[in-house]
């Protein structure tokens, strides 16, 4: 599932990319998913969605706005999967949850893997989306400032953890598991142990971490990707060195587990990099070719 660190980065690409682009036909999933939600018919988001301009994009917490002038918002939430811009003459993904095609042959595609919104509303209405009207302060909002950082832990009505803080009930809103073991590395803290017994100056040095890890983590994943497959495998290690009843079953289930684990990792971090680089130079490659054909034939 896409955090904070993510759809900022997202959000930078679709104003640098698609950002005055004009939609050609806009559609919907053509891969049913029963945990993927709309809030349009396919007939009514084509006919909204057709005409309009890309207006730029924003995050906050785990939710894209992506504004569609005149007067729309393209609103996606609490997913993970993919989300891709296609150049002209490339080719568009068969499966994909959202759609769309601009008047300059460029199209974008969406699609998630677990769960996640995919909504348009008229503009303001975004607003009153569940989970998105109570939303709290993020860390990247200039309100997201020590003296709330601050109080937020101060009027909790309930013990929490380091952890807790950062990953349950959305208290800082667009914070996982993933990126809380880079903030919890960066402040030298335990992960149990109780924000209420916090220093004024470790309070400080968490709220840092926080801010700096969102806003650079979209770009230094590796480190957080690591250690939570690691932490994950030593808690399994044990596992496999069980003699005692029920080892028969344990066993067998912790050895796939470690294995899985390392080789999605180096998948992740390494051959799906490497085969995405690879296509998309041979894309760029078959589009300069086109270019330059194009401009061979070119009349004056």
């Amino acid at each position: 599932m896409f955090e904070l660190p993510e759809y900022v980065t997202i959000a930078k690409q679709i104003n640098k990319t698609l950002r005055g682009k004009k939609i050609k036909k806009g559609s919907l999933g053509n891969s049913p998913h029963k945990f993927v939600w709309y809030n349009r018919t396919h007939g009514e988001f084509e006919k909204l969605a057709r005409g309009k301009t890309i207006d730029g994009a924003r995050a906050r917490g785990r939710w894209l706005f992506v504004g569609l002038k005149p007067g729309y918002v393209l609103l996606f939430g609490e997913c993970g999967g993919k989300m891709l811009y296609h150049a002209p003459g490339a080719d568009v993904p068969k499966r994909y949850h959202l759609y769309l095609q601009f008047e300059d042959g460029s199209s974008f595609t969406a699609t998630t893997q677990m769960w996640g919104a995919f909504e348009l509303y008229e503009k303001g209405y975004e607003k009153k989306r569940k989970y998105v009207k109570d939303m709290k302060t993020t860390p990247i909002e200039k309100g997201f400032t020590f003296g709330y950082f601050n109080t937020l832990i101060n009027d909790l009505t309930e013990k929490k953890s380091v952890k807790g803080l950062l990953t349950q009930d959305q208290l800082i809103p667009g914070l996982g598991n993933a990126i809380a073991q880079d903030i919890m590395f960066k402040a030298l803290l335990h992960p149990r142990r109780p924000v209420e017994e916090l220093s004024i100056s470790q309070r400080r040095k968490l709220y840092n971490a926080v801010r700096n890890t969102v806003l650079q983590g979209g770009l230094l994943r590796v480190r957080p990707c690591i250690m939570t497959t690691t932490t994950t495998i030593l808690a399994l290690i044990p596992v496999m060195m069980l003699t005692g009843t029920g080892s028969e079953v344990m066993k067998p289930m912790a050895s796939p587990t470690i294995g899985g684990l390392i080789t999605a990792t180096l998948s992740n971090l390494i051959l799906v990099p490497v085969i995405y680089t690879w296509i998309k130079e041979r894309e760029l490659k078959r589009e300069l070719k086109r270019t330059n054909q194009n401009k061979g034939s070119v009349s004056f």
